[in-house]
C-alpha cells in the first residue's frame, strides 16, 4: 500500500462522519478534517529535508490522528509504520505512514526507542506483515477512535453523535 491509497482510505472514513469537513487552513498543502470546528485528522506530504525520526520520511503521505496517551504508546510500539504526531502534541497524536514507505522500526522517536519498546505481552514485535484488509481495518478505526476523541471534548449540546455509542459497533 502506498501513501497515496492510505490518505484515500482515511479520507473517505472521515467523511462519513456526521459534521465531519475538510479544511486547509495551513495552506493547501494540509488537509484538516474537522468536525464542529476542531482538528480530529491531518493529511500532508512530508517534506524532504532529511532529519531524523518521522522527518527522514521525506516526500511520503502521511495521515496525523489523535489518539487516547495510553493507546498511542501502544500503537507505536507495536506497529513501525506509526511515529509520534508530526508538528503536534506528541502525547496525544500519531503519525501514519503506508508500511511498505517505511523500514524497520529504527526511525521511532527516541522517547519511545530503549528498554520500554519492546512490545506487550501478547502483541507480535512489529506488524509489517499486515495484508492490506487488516491494514485498511486499522487506518478506518484509527480515523474513527480521533473522531470520538474529539466529540467527546465538544459541549454536549454540540455533540453530533454520543461519542461513548459511535462506533463501537465495529
Amino acid at each position: 500500500m502506498d501513501g497515496a491509497r492510505l490518505q484515500r482510505i482515511s479520507r473517505d472514513a472521515a467523511l462519513e462522519l456526521p459534521a465531519a469537513e475538510i479544511t486547509h487552513p495551513f495552506g493547501p498543502e494540509w488537509d484538516v478534517f474537522k468536525v464542529v470546528g476542531k482538528m480530529f485528522m491531518l493529511h500532508h506530504r512530508l517534506p524532504d529535508h532529511g532529519a531524523k525520526d518521522v522527518d527522514a520520511l521525506g516526500g511520503t503521505a502521511i495521515i496525523v490522528v489523535k489518539a487516547e496517551p495510553g493507546d498511542a504508546h501502544a500503537l507505536r510500539r507495536a506497529h513501525p509504520f506509526i511515529f509520534p504526531g508530526y508538528h503536534l502534541n506528541k502525547k496525544h497524536w500519531i503519525t501514519v505512514v503506508a508500511p511498505g514507505e517505511v523500514g524497520g522500526g529504527d526511525s521511532l522517536d527516541d522517547a519511545d526507542a530503549g528498554a520500554d519498546s519492546a512490545a506487550p505481552d501478547g502483541a507480535p514485535e512489529t506488524t509489517t506483515e499486515l495484508d492490506e484488509i487488516t491494514f485498511e481495518r486499522l487506518v478506518r478505526e484509527l480515523v474513527v477512535d480521533s473522531y470520538r476523541n474529539v466529540v467527546l471534548g465538544l459541549p454536549k449540546a454540540k455533540r453530533p453523535v454520543d461519542p461513548m455509542r459511535f462506533g463501537s459497533e465495529s
